[in-house]
């Protein structure tokens, strides 16, 4: 598979070229006076032979016709690999695909519920445009392409994947806080470092420190959340050198990473910085375990589609009524739901799988309506609990679903 990651939108064009789409002929062309033209064999006259001088040159003939067509093979081959195997830079989002979540998600057995409704999430095919597939990608309804920078930013190409898989792993996480939370689960947390999103090219960070990899202090300074390790990195001066202590995670020890810092200017002054983004890394002490197989997709985007299918598996409330119900956001731990992008993509997955209803962030409505078709239902919702009434209005049953814990509201 391709990432999803990535929040994007918009599509460019290019003038259509003739003999360039699918089902296109090339044109072709007669010497004049080719069609119809014969000798005439009535004259009663002996036919002339042809003479030395002719046959020796027609092997000549053969031999230059036979290296052009060699020459124009051998370049219709060249530019038939180069067309396959040269990639520009931009990146084409495509309808993916609607994977039921109920048999990715594992609750223990004496808390897990079956019921005959479904609830899908979405995917969107990102891959990297070759040559020979820009112009097709242009023309297609259903695909949208995009500058390579829109969908990496400062990113690699070759840590787009794991910041993807990194982003899938919060968004599993957040659902299972989200879905317990809102079943009045108590769910401790507490702050565990700052954990690295983003390293930027060229900057101290760059080859370092990798995306995943968590600081837990700087200097011998605890950094247990990113605004902590921001600051003390301001407190120094460009050129100075910085001792990290870095959990790369999986069980691996700690390394401790020197950097010399960088700077730049910020707001008039020089400030001091490593080229990297971060956020707090979060650990929560759940009340029993929950496994999420998310099968190689990335991105964080199927984070509503989890929560709505852990609530799902942990009461015996069929949420859907029975139908087929598709959804996208991502979510974090309160339950607020977060846009996404690829939504026209999603919109025509979802679609095409037979789902009757389809909940997307507040902001990315208009677009699934233009791909919606007759028969798929689109609601906006902008939090669980707004996702919950949806899924009411719509079929299904939340009768068992306790309140919302008191200060919350949807």
């Amino acid at each position: 598979m391709g990432a999803q990651m990535a929040d994007c939108a918009g599509r460019s064009c290019v003038p259509w070229q003739a003999g360039r789409g699918d089902g296109d002929e090339a044109g072709s062309h007669r010497r004049p006076g080719a069609e119809g033209h014969k000798p005439d064999l009535s004259t009663i006259d002996p036919m002339v032979q042809p003479g030395p001088s002719r046959s020796g040159s027609e092997p000549r003939r053969r031999r230059r016709w036979l290296r052009w067509v060699i020459a124009l093979v051998a370049l219709v081959v060249a530019a038939a690999v180069a067309g396959t195997t040269i990639k520009l830079d931009y990146y084409a989002l495509a309808p993916g695909s609607a994977v039921a979540v109920g048999n990715l998600i594992k609750v223990p057995p004496d808390k897990s519920h079956t019921v005959p409704g479904q609830v899908f999430l979405t995917t969107v095919s990102l891959s990297q445009v070759r040559a020979i597939d820009y112009v097709p990608d242009q023309l297609s309804s259903d695909v949208s392409v995009v500058p390579a920078e829109q969908v990496l930013g400062s990113t690699p190409p070759s840590q787009l994947q794991v910041q993807n898989a990194l982003e899938m792993d919060n968004s599993k996480q957040a659902a299972q806080v989200a879905a317990l939370r809102r079943l009045n689960y108590p769910v401790p947390e507490r702050d565990a470092g700052a954990v690295v999103v983003q390293v930027q090219k060229g900057t101290p960070a760059a080859g370092r420190l990798q995306i995943g990899e968590t600081i837990t202090a700087i200097n011998g300074r605890p950094t247990p959340t990113a605004d902590q390790a921001v600051a003390i990195t301001h407190a120094q001066h460009p050129g100075d050198v910085v001792h990290l202590t870095v959990d790369p995670g999986g069980g691996t020890p700690a390394r401790d990473v020197p950097l010399t810092l960088a700077g730049h200017q910020v707001q008039g002054q020089e400030v001091a910085y490593m080229g990297i983004a971060l956020s707090t890394h979060a650990q929560f002490d759940y009340p029993f375990p929950i496994t999420i197989n998310s099968e190689g997709i990335g991105g964080p985007s199927a984070g509503l589609a989890y929560t709505l299918g852990i609530i799902q598996a942990l009461t015996p409330d069929d949420l859907t009524g029975g139908q087929k119900v598709s959804a996208t956001g991502t979510i974090d731990p309160t339950g607020r739901v977060g846009d996404v992008g690829g939504v026209a993509q999603k919109t025509v997955a979802v679609r095409n799988s037979g789902a009757t209803l389809f909940l997307v962030p507040p902001a990315e409505y208009k677009v699934a309506m233009q791909h919606a078709g007759n028969h798929l239902k689109v609601v906006p919702v902008a939090s669980l609990d707004q996702a919950l009434t949806a899924l009411g209005s719509h079929g299904g049953d939340t009768r068992d679903i306790p309140p919302p814990p008191r200060g919350e509201t949807g």
